[in-house]
C-alpha cells in the first residue's frame, strides 16, 4: 500500500490489513490455481484432440498434419520434422511430414538428409531424453542441422521420441526466433512427444508389417520369375528389373566369385545401361581376374559393402578394369556389396553411388540371396549341359573314329610297309625320320601313284601321335561345296540336306594327323578358312555358334607344283608358305627302277594270296617289259597292272604283262637328229590323257577305263579333264 503523505499506521489498520492480505492471497492462489486448471484442461484437451488425430494418422504425413493442426498455433513454431533411427540405430533419416510455414510439403528426402549416429554431436543429442533447445548459430551443433530445409530457421527444439526405454528418433521444433521456453511450455512438448511416440511407433509397425508382407510378396514373385530361366541374360533383366523397381538401384553388375574365392568374372550387368555397349567393358566382362584388386578383396575380408571413390582408384596403375569404365561414363563413386549364399559369399554386386542405410535394407538382401542361388542353379546346369556336350562329342567322334577305321580297313592298297632300296628312296626315309618325331607341318610333293599316303603314315606311325588318328582328307575327290563340311564339320539344318550334326575331320584328328591329299585341288575360298584353322588352330563348324580349340598335325600331297599354281593365281602364297615348313620330294617309279621288281613281287604275293592262286615269280620276259616301261601313273599303275596279270595267270609264274599298247615301248633312245622342243605341263597332260581315253576308247571308270590305266580315283580324272577342258566331244574328235 502507498501514501502520498507519511502516515500513521496504527494495530487497528495493521490488523485490517492483514486480513484483508490473506483474503487476497486466497483470491490470487484461486486464480492462479483456476489459470493452472484452465491451461492443464487446455493441454488436456489439445494432446486428446492430437491423439485422436495421431491415432488415426495412417503415414507420417497424416501424423505431421495432425500435429500442425492441433498445437502449431500454441507452440508458435516454424515448422517440424521427424528423424527416424534405422534398425540398426546407426543412421537417422527424415521421413516425409516436415512442413513449412505456409503448411506446404518440403521434405525432399534426400540421401544427404541422412545422419550417421556415430558422431559425437549427434551421438549427444540422441543421449539426452529431456526437450533442448539449440541455436543453430553454435557451429558445434549447426552441421547437425545443415540441410536447406533447415534454411531461414535459428532455433531448433529436439526431443527424443521413445517408448518404453526404445528409442525411436528425434522429433525436430523449428524457430525462426528464439522461443519463450519455460517449464509449462517444456511440459506441453513433453506431453506432445509422448503422444507422438505412440504414434510413430505405431507407424513404424505398421510399415514393418507392410514392408514384410511386400517383401514376402515381392520375393515370392521374384522366384516365381527367376524359376524356369535357363539364359543369364534373361535373368539379369529381371533382376535388373526388380531391383530397380523394388530397391531403386541401377547401373548395376555382378561379378561372380571361383570356387576357391581366388578369381573372378562379370556375370550379370545392365545390359540396358550406356558401358554396356563399350567393347572395353565387354573385354573386361569377357575376362576372369583376380580378386585381389583393392576392391573385391576387401569385400570379401570385411564381409559388408565397401564404397569406391573411382576418382581417387581410377589414377592408380593398377586400377581394376571396370572401375575405369565406371568412370569413364560419370560414376563419382560406387558401392561394392556381398551377396550371401548361406553365409558364404559367392558374388559382389557392384551399383551406382549406393548409401549403407539402403544396401542393407533385407528386401535387397533377400532378392540377391535368391539371384545367388538362381546363378548358381543355372551355373550348375551349364556345366552339366557342356558335360553332356563334351560327352556327345566324344560319342560322336569315337562312333566317327569306328566309320573312319573300318573305311581304312577296307581300303585295298593298305600298305604294311614302303618297299625299296633305291638311293632315292633312302634319301626319303632319313626325312621321314627327321621330321616325325616334331609337329612340324610337312609337304609330300610327288606325281601320281608315288606313294604319298604311304610317306603320311609313315610319318605318323614314327611320331608321338602314333595312338591317335591318321585322318585322310582327299581334297580332289569332293565337290567344292561340300570340302568345308568334311573338314570343319556342320550343324544340323545348318544348310538344305544338313539333317544330323556331323563332326568334321579336322575334330576327328585332334590329337592326331590330318592327311590333306591333293591340296593343290582344294577351291581359294576354302584356301583362306584352312589358313586361319593352321594358325589359330581353332575351327568352327558350319551352322555353328562358337570356336573349337583343336590340336592337329598337318601333313599335305600334292603333284602339281604349287609355285606354279601360286603365280596363276590358283593357290594362295600365304597358304603354302604355311605347309612348305618340311616338303619331301618323291621320286617317280621311272627314276628308280631297281625297285621295280621288289615291288612287283610284292604285288604278286598279295594279289595271288587274295585270288587263292600259287603264283611265285615273274618271267624274266615279263619282267624285262616292267622294267622298260615308264609307269606315269608310277606304283599305282604298277599295283593295279600286277593285280590284272595275277587274274590272268593260269600257272604258278607270270610270263605275260598286259601294258597299255600305245606306250610300248617308252624308253627309247632319241635320235641323234631329234631335238626336244619344251612345252607347258598342261599341254603334255592333255596329250597323255586324251591319248589314255582314246585307247579306252573314251571310258573314264571302271574296269579297264582311263583311271584304272593311269592309277588315279575317277574323281580325280575327271577334275583334271574339266579342268583342261577335255569334253567328250574332244575325246569323239580325238579319236577320229
Amino acid at each position: 500500500m502507498y501514501y502520498p503523505v507519511d502516515t500513521q499506521v496504527g494495530s487497528r489498520l495493521l490488523r485490517l490489513v492483514s486480513s484483508v492480505t490473506v483474503q487476497l492471497s486466497i483470491v490470487i492462489e484461486n486464480i492462479f490455481a483456476d489459470e493452472r486448471e484452465a491451461l492443464f484442461a487446455s493441454q488436456k484437451s489439445i494432446l486428446f484432440s492430437l491423439g485422436q488425430h495421431v491415432s488415426t494418422a495412417g503415414d507420417f504425413s497424416g501424423l505431421t498434419e495432425a500435429l500442425d493442426k492441433n498445437v502449431k498455433s500454441v507452440l508458435g513454431y516454424y515448422q517440424s520434422e521427424f528423424k527416424i533411427l534405422d534398425e540398426d540405430k546407426s543412421i537417422l533419416f527424415p521421413r516425409v511430414g516436415q512442413t513449412g510455414s505456409e503448411g506446404v510439403n518440403t521434405s525432399d528426402c534426400l540421401i544427404g538428409c541422412l545422419k550417421q549416429t556415430k558422431t559425437k554431436p549427434i551421438k549427444d543429442i540422441l543421449s539426452i531424453s529431456e526437450p533442448r533447445l539449440y541455436d543453430l548459430s553454435d557451429t558445434s551443433v549447426a552441421e547437425c542441422f545443415s540441410e536447406s530445409s533447415y534454411l531461414g530457421v535459428s532455433f531448433v527444439l529436439v526431443t527424443r521420441l521413445e517408448v518404453d526405454g526404445k528409442i525411436l528418433g528425434l522429433w525436430i521444433i523449428c524457430y525462426t526466433a528464439r522461443p519463450e521456453v519455460n517449464p509449462d511450455y517444456l511440459n506441453l512438448v513433453k506431453g506432445i512427444r509422448d503422444t507422438l511416440s505412440l504414434g510413430v511407433f505405431n507407424l513404424i509397425l505398421n510399415e514393418k508389417i507392410k514392408r514384410r508382407e511386400h517383401e514376402k510378396s515381392s520375393l515370392l514373385e521374384f522366384s516365381r520369375a527367376v524359376a524356369g530361366v535357363r539364359d543369364k541374360l534373361e535373368l539379369g533383366v529381371i533382376f535388373h528389373s526388380f531391383l530397380k523397381n523394388l530397391c531403386n538401384l541401377d547401373e548395376l553388375s555382378l561379378h561372380w566369385l571361383s570356387e576357391d574365392k581366388s578369381s573372378q568374372y562379370c556375370y550379370l550387368w545392365d545390359t540396358d545401361s550406356r558401358y554396356a555397349g563399350d567393347p572395353y567393358f565387354m573385354q573386361e566382362a569377357e575376362s576372369t581376374r583376380s580378386v585381389n584388386d583393392g576392391v573385391i578383396d576387401q569385400v570379401l575380408s570385411t564381409s559388408a559393402p565397401v564404397f569406391v571413390s573411382t576418382e581417387e582408384l581410377s589414377g592408380l596403375p593398377d586400377c581394376p578394369g571396370y572401375l575405369t569404365v565406371f568412370k569413364r561414363y560419370g560414376f563419382r563413386s560406387i558401392a561394392a556389396l556381398p551377396i550371401f549364399k548361406g553365409k558364404e559369399i559367392v558374388a559382389v554386386l557392384f551399383v551406382k553411388e549406393y548409401h549403407l542405410g539402403e544396401a542393407d535394407q533385407p528386401l535387397l538382401r533377400s532378392l540377391c540371396s535368391q539371384l545367388a542361388i538362381a546363378i548358381s542353379d543355372l551355373i550348375a546346369t551349364e556345366r552339366v549341359i557342356h558335360q553332356l556336350g563334351e560327352i556327345n562329342r566324344y560319342k560322336e567322334r569315337l562312333e566317327e573314329e569306328k566309320i573312319y577305321l573300318t573305311r581304312e580297313l577296307e581300303i585295298t592298297h593298305n600298305y604294311s610297309e614302303i618297299i625299296g632300296k633305291s638311293p632315292l628312296l633312302d634319301d626319303v626315309f632319313k626325312m621321314i625320320s627327321q621330321v616325325a618325331i616334331s609337329d612340324s607341318t610337312v609337304l609330300i610333293l610327288g606325281e601320281t601313284g608315288t606313294g604319298k599316303e604311304l610317306i603320311a603314315r609313315a610319318i605318323h606311325n614314327n611320331s608321338p601321335r602314333r595312338n591317335s588318328l591318321l585322318v585322310k582328307v582327299n581334297c580332289a575327290a569332293l565337290p567344292a561345296n561340300l570340302i568345308e563340311s568334311e573338314l570343319f564339320g556342320h550343324e544340323k539344318g545348318s544348310f538344305t540336306g544338313a539333317t544330323e550334326r556331323r563332326v568334321g575331320k579336322f575334330e576327328l584328328a585332334n590329337g592326331g594327323t590330318l592327311f590333306l591329299d591333293e591340296i593343290g585341288e582344294m577351291p581359294p575360298e576354302l584356301q583362306v578358312k584352312l589358313l586361319r584353322a593352321l594358325q589359330e588352330k581353332e575351327i568352327e563348324r558350319i551352322g555353328g555358334r562358337g570356336v573349337i580349340r583343336t590340336d592337329v598335325r598337318i601333313v599335305a600331297a600334292t603333284n602339281r607344283d604349287l609355285e606354279k599354281e601360286i603365280n596363276s593365281g590358283r593357290f594362295r602364297s600365304d597358304l603354302y608358305f604355311r605347309i612348305n615348313t618340311f616338303p619331301i620330294h618323291l621320286p617317280a617309279l621311272r627314276d628308280r627302277a631297281d625297285d621295280i621288281p621288289l615291288l612287283a613281287l610284292h604285288f604278286v604275293r598279295r594279289f595271288a594270296k587274295r585270288a587263292g592262286k600259287e603264283i611265285v615269280h615273274i618271267g624274266s620276259s615279263a619282267m624285262k617289259q616292267l622294267m622298260s616301261y615308264s609307269w606315269p601313273g608310277n606304283v599305282r599303275e604298277l599295283e593295279h597292272q600286277i593285280e590284272r596279270c595275277v587274274l590272268m595267270t593260269k600257272g604258278s609264274v607270270i610270263k605275260d604283262v598286259y601294258l597299255p599298247s600305245p606306250f610300248l615301248p617308252v624308253i627309247v633312245k632319241e635320235a641323234s637328229s631329234q631335238k626336244f622342243v619344251p612345252g607347258k605341263f598342261d599341254d603334255f597332260e592333255k596329250d597323255y590323257i586324251l591319248k589314255t581315253l582314246k585307247y579306252c576308247n573314251g571310258k573314264v571308270s571302271g574296269a579297264g577305263g582311263a583311271a584304272e590305266l593311269l592309277g588315279i580315283p575317277a574323281s580325280t580324272l575327271t577334275s583334271r579333264m574339266k579342268r583342261l577342258n577335255i569334253s567328250k566331244k574332244i575325246v569323239e574328235k580325238h579319236n577320229d
